[in-house]
């Protein structure tokens, strides 16, 4: 679907995340690994951490 094959590295990303749903505008071709993994998930993980900091600093803000 590119016009040509994919690069060393390369990876393919589903967007509804169905595998056999090869339509061209369910894929994505990212660089590599890494750069599909932080668009996936990097504010995902950020926003979970964000959750968690904010419970661990209002536990010790009640009265003493």
């Amino acid at each position: 679907m590119l016009g040509r094959p994919l690069r060393s590295g390369e990876e393919v990303h589903h967007i509804n995340r169905d595998r056999s749903d090869n339509r061209q505008e369910n894929l994505k071709v990212y660089a590599d690994h890494l750069t599909h993994w932080m668009e996936e998930h990097y504010t995902d993980v950020a926003r979970a951490r964000g959750v968690a900091n904010s419970n661990k600093s209002s536990k010790g803000s009640g009265p003493a």
